[in-house]
């Protein structure tokens, strides 16, 4: 004896979706912005002979950034370092669509948490590459640079000697650097 077939009724209902913020890192009024992951990470703020220091604040991103999708956002918790342009959800520049993009623009989830700092190529397939799990500017992303540099120097200078005269000096992802 066979069972007989279920079928499914024909008045199911999907569940209605939650709307999607309307830019990244941006709150709805009335709410109360969330703090930053880098805040959240500070236990205390510190203190200088019996003086309080105030912690500084990381610069807030409000009005530009990239969102990404759950299967981009997972992938970079999970240490990888780049961001396709399919798996980009919303993108905003400051000065609107038409202006140029910048080069290093904070990364979010679609829930609106950082998840890092990136360098943006519009015209590559790779179109987001992490440079910096925190939030970062300009003038910080370049110390970062020259640090990781000479971090990568160093680790070949022993290479060099009487056999050998030439060796590569930076090797993208593996010297924490991002190639284009």
């Amino acid at each position: 004896m066979t069972k007989p077939r279920q079928t499914r009724p024909e008045n199911t209902q999907k569940a209605p979706r939650a709307p999607k913020p309307a830019a990244p890192f941006a709150r709805p009024p009335g709410n109360p912005p969330r703090p930053d992951p880098v805040e959240r990470r500070v236990a205390q703020p510190k203190v200088s002979a019996g003086k309080h220091v105030p912690h500084p604040a990381p610069p807030a991103h409000t009005a530009l950034g990239a969102i990404v999708n759950r299967r981009a956002a997972n992938r970079l918790r999970n240490g990888h370092v780049w961001v396709y342009a399919s798996d980009i959800e919303s993108i905003q520049f400051p000065g609107g669509p038409a202006a140029s993009p910048p080069s290093l623009i904070p990364v979010a989830d679609s829930r609106g948490l950082l998840l890092g700092t990136a360098l943006y190529s519009p015209t590559s397939q790779i179109a987001l590459r992490i440079v910096s799990r925190e939030s970062i500017h300009e003038p910080a992303w370049l110390q970062l640079l020259e640090t990781r540099l000479r971090a990568a120097i160093a680790r070949r200078q022993p290479l060099l000697g009487d056999q050998t005269d030439s060796c590569r000096l930076c090797f993208s992802e593996a010297d924490e650097l991002p190639a284009w």
